[in-house]
Order: C-alpha cells, then sequence, then structure tokens
C-alpha cells in the first residue's frame, strides 16, 4: 500500500505517461491515446493519486475538528514567553490568527489557526487531478470522423459517429471566408443542418474555428477547407462528363496529365503534363474557356466551388475535465492564502503565558516564533507521506 501511493510510483507513471505523449507526436500516432497501454497508465496513476489522497483525508479532517479542549495535558511542552495575556491575543490579531479558547481547572487553553482554506488547497488540487484522470481515460474511448462537403450537399454523417449516436446526416448550406477590416482572412464559418434518427436537431447552425458546434457530446469542428473546380471534360464515353476537381490535385486526361492551381478571383492556372511529368503548357483558366488537352479530349471550366472539411468528435469525456481543471484551479487559489499554521498556547491563573509554533513549513514555522518572540526551534511538524 505505501508503494501504491508513494511519489516514486507517481514519478514513473508520470514519465510513462510524457513518454507515449511525445512518441505520439513525434510518430503522428494519435491513436496512442486510445491504446491499452494508455489506459492502463491512466488507471494506475489514478489508483495511486486516490490512495495518496484518501490517506491524507482522515488527517485533515481531524485538524480542522480539533478543539482547545484537546489541548489539556500538553502544555508542559509550550514555552514561556515574557508577556501577558493581552500581549499575546494581540499578537495573534496582529498575524491574522483565529482562535478558539477553554476554560480548564489549570488555566485557558487556546487554540489558534491562521490561513485555513490554505489546508485544504492540495486536497482539493488532488480531487481536481482525479477528475481530469477520469476524463482523460473516458476521452481514450472517443470516436472521430472527417467528411468534406460543398454547399448544397448532403451526406451521411461518418460511420464511427452513426455508430455511437444512431444513423445521421449533415446538409451544407453556405460556407463562407470571413476578413477583417484590413482584408486579411479572418475565419472560415460553415452553415449545415443536422438530422439525427429522422429529427431534425440542428437548422442553420454554425461552426468556425476555434469556435465548434457542441451538442450532447458530438462536437463539429471546422477543420479545413478545398478550393474546387467545376469542370466538363470531353473525351471517350468512360471520362465525359461533369467533375468537381480539387485545386493543387494532378489527375489523368487523355493522353496528359492536369493540374488545377489558384491564381486570382475567377481565374485558375491549368498545367499539363506529359507521360514523363514535363510540363508542356499552361494556361489562364477562366469561367467558360475550353482548352484542348489532346487530340481527343477538352476541359471547359464551368464554375468556382469551395468545400469545407469538418471533423466530427463524440465524447462525453469534456465536461468531466473541464470540472477537474475548475478543482484544480480552486486549488491553486486556495493556495494563495499562504501556509496553514497553527499557534497552541496556555494562560495559567497567574497570566503567564506558553505556547508553541506549529506549522509544516519550518521557514514559515521560525518566522512566526519570531513574531512571537520565542527562541526558534528545530522542531517540526510529522511530514505528509504524499
Amino acid at each position: 500500500m505505501k508503494f501504491i501511493s508513494s511519489v516514486r510510483l507517481a514519478v514513473i507513471l508520470i514519465a510513462a505517461l510524457a513518454g507515449l505523449a511525445v512518441s505520439s507526436t513525434i510518430y503522428d500516432l494519435p491513436e496512442m491515446y486510445q491504446s491499452l497501454p494508455f489506459r492502463i497508465l491512466v488507471a494506475a496513476f489514478f489508483v495511486n493519486l486516490l490512495t495518496c489522497s484518501v490517506q491524507l483525508w482522515p488527517k485533515v479532517a481531524r485538524t480542522l475538528r480539533r478543539k482547545p479542549e484537546s489541548l489539556v495535558g500538553q502544555e508542559k511542552g509550550f514555552r514561556a514567553v515574557g508577556y501577558d495575556k493581552d500581549e499575546f491575543f494581540a499578537r495573534l490579531k496582529k498575524q491574522r490568527y483565529h482562535w478558539q479558547t477553554h476554560d480548564g481547572e489549570a488555566g485557558q487553553y487556546v487554540l489558534a489557526r491562521q490561513n485555513i482554506p490554505a489546508i485544504l488547497a492540495p486536497h482539493v488540487l488532488h480531487v481536481g487531478l482525479l477528475v481530469i484522470i477520469v476524463g482523460a481515460f473516458l476521452s481514450s474511448f472517443n470516436v472521430t470522423g472527417q467528411l468534406m462537403l460543398s454547399p448544397g450537399e448532403s451526406q451521411p454523417l461518418p460511420t464511427a459517429i452513426s455508430e455511437r449516436i444512431g444513423e445521421g446526416s449533415i446538409a451544407v448550406s453556405d460556407f463562407e471566408t470571413e476578413y477583417d477590416d484590413e482584408g486579411a482572412i479572418e475565419n472560415w464559418v460553415t452553415t449545415f443542418d443536422l438530422t439525427l434518427d429522422g429529427k431534425e436537431v440542428a437548422k442553420d447552425a454554425t461552426t468556425r474555428v476555434n469556435h465548434p458546434y457542441k451538442d450532447n457530446g458530438l462536437s463539429i469542428y471546422q477543420m479545413a477547407y478545398r478550393n474546387m473546380y467545376v469542370v466538363h471534360i470531353e473525351g471517350d464515353d468512360s471520362v465525359t462528363g461533369d467533375y468537381a476537381i480539387p485545386e493543387s490535385q494532378r489527375f489523368p486526361l487523355g493522353d496528359r496529365t492536369v493540374d488545377i492551381e489558384p491564381m486570382t478571383e475567377g481565374v485558375a492556372l491549368l498545367y499539363v503534363f506529359d507521360e514523363n511529368n514535363k510540363e508542356i503548357g499552361s494556361y489562364a483558366f477562366k469561367e467558360g474557356s475550353k482548352i484542348a488537352i489532346d487530340d481527343n479530349t477538352t476541359i471547359s471550366y464551368i464554375q468556382p466551388m469551395n468545400a469545407t472539411v469538418l471533423e466530427f468528435k463524440y465524447s462525453k469525456a469534456m465536461p468531466i475535465i473541464f470540472a477537474g481543471f475548475i478543482l484544480a484551479a480552486l486549488g491553486s487559489l486556495l493556495s494563495l492564502f499562504g501556509r496553514y499554521g497553527e499557534v497552541v498556547g496556555f494562560i495559567d491563573a497567574t497570566g503567564r503565558v506558553s505556547m508553541r509554533v506549529l506549522n509544516k513549513s519550518s521557514y514559515a514555522r521560525k518566522r512566526q516564533e519570531k513574531a512571537f518572540g520565542i527562541e526558534a526551534t528545530d522542531e517540526t511538524r510529522e511530514e505528509e507521506s504524499c
């Protein structure tokens, strides 16, 4: 049990997870995060952190429940100070301690606490990390898919997505490029309708870069876009017809190979290559223009057409991960209160004050001892194991 909750095991597991993440990045293996080794490491890290946290929570609960009555009989270990009761409480107030007192037979016992929220900080942070780990484990079961659609086109949802949420389709009604005041590209926006199991669940919904569409675990991201050119090809019966050709994509045509590249609005460049991939001609390709590729094949430019590339992701883990980050941020915020510390004191019937400063940090303890006018000691409280 001690090893399971140890910092050593935590370091080993974090290093292993970091190694998988680095390998996934270097070798472009996003599926690594859905692999069995990743899930085993995440589960082991959860057990390690949970065991460590559970061992510490009772100690925190006992500390917060402690009353000044528990100090009865311990006053012999306190150190005398050279000032009276009023000065003692004045110094407690100046150092922003909150105290409780108990009147016993021998005198008055004082239990004072400083920065009380700070004692919860590491434990709230631990809970936040546990929630994030649960989210990371669940996210390893995410499913994704991609579609490329043109305005006016409708397609079924990717198979992996349909297997999770049911049969559905997406119909893109518009795709546009947004520009800022200086004419630079600001964003790309896709407007679409979404249907699931025969019911329309979204009408004129939009997705744009950094602002995905989200609903009940389904996210639709604006991933990319493609310029396309609608052309009419005349040749033998096997090729004659209308086609939507993506830019910068070579394709065979007759005895040649051709490539269409963007140039200016309304005009593209048509490159023609021979069987040895040597360029044998380039043409300004305008709407309505017709160019002969060989003796039997021609290509005509009908109109440009944009296509949007959408990425679909289904995951129930994101709200869990966000909740974990909120808890972790709260734990970090609580730590700004400073270190939790205690002062325990005893005031006898003559008004003589003796006390002791308790703080996990030796630096903070010595600073408080100086503030209360007692000599620094090398005593320390018991350190937590994790």
